[in-house]
């Protein structure tokens, strides 16, 4: 525990001085945590017998994915993005080791990993990237430690064995909490609709734990890596932020801007 808490601290100071410093320190940090986070779930799926991905291409996406945001080069998204899925389509037709379930598999990294944590980079040097991480770090936060002195009702058990439902509940009304605080600060005039994307961010939050529970799982994996002592790899700390920062960025650019 003790050593979570410390590693956890210290984490939240990296984050702080990340979003202070701002661009193009943050943009580049999240490039480097997509790159760790695309390895760690490479080395995980690597266990799962006779896998074979095409994983070099993941990666020049998400090199490619970090230039077309950092160049403000939106219009440029779809077609790498399209060329994307054909060079990894001929990667499975011309390399003969490499089997549907490894195409599966590979575009499930391209897309759960690369594509979603992009949207991270929408939120350099705006306020806004404190709802991805408050409301989902918070539900996280809250969820442990209910779940852990309180919990008696097991949420997934086949998945994620020490979830538990009074965690779940807590971590909605934790996420809940610290949104509205955050948002009576920076947007007072928007209570309402920050609440209801604070309940949709703790839900969702949830679901990205989980999915990446499953993965771990399947791949007989107890954590990603362990670059944070206490709480993993980066893949186990951001599983939930991965699902997140969609959810805020299309709330934000639909009800709140």
């Amino acid at each position: 525990m003790k050593t979570r808490i410390i590693s956890g601290l210290i984490g939240l100071a990296l984050l702080f001085l990340v979003v202070y410093l701002g661009n193009p320190v943050f943009d580049i940090v999240i490039l480097i945590l997509s790159l760790i986070a695309l390895f760690e779930y490479n080395n995980a799926i690597s266990s799962i017998k006779d896998s074979r991905l095409p994983i070099t291409i993941n990666y020049l996406f998400a090199v490619s994915l970090f230039f077309i945001k950092y160049f403000n080069m939106q219009e440029y998204m779809n077609f790498v993005i399209f060329l994307y899925l054909i060079f990894i389509f001929c990667e499975f037709v011309f390399l003969s080791q490499v089997k549907t379930r490894d195409l599966a598999l590979s575009l499930l990294g391209g897309f759960y990993l690369v594509y979603m944590m992009s949207y991270l980079y929408d939120f350099a040097d705006s306020v806004n990237i404190w709802y991805v991480f408050l409301i989902a770090s918070g539900s996280d936060t809250f969820a442990y430690f209910i779940g852990k002195s309180l919990g008696r009702h097991k949420l997934a058990p086949s998945l994620s064995p020490k979830k538990t439902i009074e965690g779940f509940i807590a971590g909605i009304i934790g996420g809940v909490l610290l949104g509205l605080i955050f948002a009576y600060k920076f947007n007072p005039e928007y209570l309402l609709e920050i609440g209801i994307m604070a309940v949709l961010v703790s839900l969702v939050s949830v679901l990205g734990d989980i999915f990446a529970s499953k993965i771990k799982r399947e791949s007989g994996i107890k954590d990603y890596g362990n670059i944070m002592p206490g709480h993993g790899g980066i893949l186990d700390r951001l599983d939930s932020i991965i699902f997140t920062a969609p959810i805020v960025y299309y709330f934000m650019y639909y009800f709140i801007r």
